[in-house]
């Protein structure tokens, strides 16, 4: 079992620069390309390895990026799940909860402001065996 997990920073600073400079016409021309490199990628190591590969979800910590973060996620989910090999860890939906119209960290998984609390690990346990 093998788990990859694509980091927060790398939707906040990668994919806003990208569009920034106008290497992509927009947000999600982005999104869609970074999840095509990503899938390719995971699917040739899966092949290589004999792997089972777990996909686990950007963590939705901060709130500046929340909301970039769940488009990336959702996009990401929804190309997983059109195909068979790799497998979604499908939880982040259970890390969040709507405060005034806003989705914000459920306050037991807050940590430090930047990381999510250890605690959500019986969220990715629970996800797994779901799928194992």
């Amino acid at each position: 079992m093998t788990i990859f997990c694509f980091g927060e920073i790398d939707c906040r600073e990668a994919l806003l620069l990208c569009v920034e400079k106008a290497k992509y016409d927009s947000l999600e021309e982005g999104i869609d390309r970074v999840i095509d490199i990503y899938v390719t990628l995971l699917t040739r190591l899966q092949n290589l390895h004999h792997w089972d590969v777990y996909v686990h979800p950007v963590l939705p910590v901060l709130d500046l990026t929340r909301s970039l973060v769940m488009q990336f996620n959702q996009r990401l989910k929804d190309r997983l799940m059109s195909q068979d090999s790799l497998k979604w860890l499908n939880f982040v939906d259970n890390l969040l909860t709507k405060e005034s119209g806003e989705l914000k960290l459920k306050k037991q998984f807050e940590f430090d402001g930047t990381h999510v609390h250890p605690c959500y690990l019986k969220l990715l346990e629970g996800s797994l065996q779901g799928l194992v």
